[in-house]
């Protein structure tokens, strides 16, 4: 389509979307013609699945989760994320790891939530055998999430862990719990 516009001091002749995504302004400068490629960052779906309505709590998405990456044979690493009503917008993997350990990047986490403008992220993997006790490696990384999420604005529900199984442990519950044992064992 053809715009006359003004951009940083030149006119603006035409601009053109490209297949894989690319945009092109061609931008007249007093009388030189030049292509300046503007780039968009943008998230495409790959599939859709049948998922709840709004997830606020654990309890919202366990089965959901655990249909996902449960029954998996390697550990994989999940985001839900929530508009400020807690609906939920979308789902990303967000890290696919081995028979022990995912490797989880947190910018990939808060890259995800941020393009997708949510409010609130749960944050979810699974564990291959039938323990669902957390890692100190689980409950470092839940943490910086939590803090990196305060500071961004974006709050984080809780990271749970599923496996095939019919339970979930909730890494927050799991950190209170921890504390509050370790407050009381002070005591006596």
């Amino acid at each position: 389509f053809s715009i006359k516009n003004i951009f940083r001091g030149a006119v603006v002749l035409s601009a053109r979307t490209m297949c894989n995504g690319s945009f092109y302004l061609y931008i007249m400068e007093s009388k030189k013609m030049s292509k300046v490629a503007v780039t968009r960052v943008c998230l495409k779906d790959d599939y859709y699945l049948n998922a709840p309505d709004s997830v606020s709590n654990c309890e919202d998405a366990y089965l959901f989760i655990r249909n996902q990456i449960g029954f998996g044979t390697v550990e994989r690493v999940m985001i839900l994320c929530m508009d400020y009503d807690y609906h939920l917008i979308k789902c990303a993997i967000v890290s696919i790891g081995n028979d022990d350990k995912a490797v989880l990047d947190i910018g990939e986490i808060f890259k995800i939530a941020l393009l997708l403008d949510a409010h609130h992220i749960l944050i979810a993997h699974n564990h291959l055998g039938s323990s669902l006790i957390p890692t100190e490696s689980d409950i470092q990384i839940t943490q910086k999430i939590g803090y990196v999420g305060k500071v961004l604005g974006i709050s984080l529900i809780d990271s749970i862990i599923v496996n095939a199984g019919e339970n979930y442990q909730s890494i927050r519950k799991f950190i209170m719990e921890r504390e509050k044992k370790n407050g009381m064992d002070e005591h006596l």
